[in-house]
């Protein structure tokens, strides 16, 4: 609940308790109409006869009495209301409070929840990891045993070269040079 609610309810906790110190005056106003009353009654002689002052003062106090009695009526019923009011604000305050307690575990434990879920995606992907590269594998070594059988099944074409009847020899071989000897010199040199 907020600050606000706790002055609400702070509130209504303080007009209750001025509901009841009034309805105790009212109670002891009452009290006294009624003793007054008594004692007029009583201490009336015997005669049937009342004076006029006797009999307004009586209805006075009656209708005192009766407006007394309404005001006490409604500020017990007022009472109960608010009684009512607050053990219902009460009553939220407790749920409130346990919701709340629970929300609070709930966030505390969440972080842990949701470690476990990423180490189990993170397991199966694993798997599948592990499985696709095993698989790989297999194909790669599936694939290198193909291409060595293509290649010792497949004969090499054989290159016909051309027959050259042998030429007359020159006597000078610097004119004549060969592509292999010209390398051999080339090497030589650099070295």
């Amino acid at each position: 609940m907020s600050q606000a609610d706790n002055l609400t309810s702070l509130d209504l906790q303080e007009q209750v308790l001025h509901l009841h110190h009034q309805l105790q005056m009212r109670d002891q106003l009452v009290q006294q109409l009624s003793e007054e009353l008594f004692r007029l009654i009583r201490d009336q002689p015997g005669s049937t006869q009342e004076s006029e002052t006797d009999s307004q003062t009586m209805q006075s106090l009656q209708r005192q009495f009766q407006v007394v009695k309404q005001q006490l009526a409604l500020h017990r019923e007022e009472i109960a209301k608010r009684n009512a009011e607050i053990a219902h604000l009460r009553q939220s305050l407790e749920e409130l409070s346990a919701r709340n307690s629970l929300l609070e575990e709930a966030m505390q434990e969440l972080p842990e929840v949701y470690r476990q879920r990423f180490a189990e995606r993170l397991r199966t992907v694993r798997q599948k990891l592990f499985m696709l590269q095993q698989e790989n594998h297999q194909l790669h070594a599936r694939l290198q045993n193909a291409n060595y059988g293509l290649a010792i099944k497949t004969p090499y074409p054989k290159v016909e070269l051309p027959n050259f009847s042998s030429p007359t020899r020159c006597s000078d071989e610097d004119n004549f040079s060969h592509p292999s000897t010209s390398i051999e010199r080339a090497s030589l040199e650099d070295g």
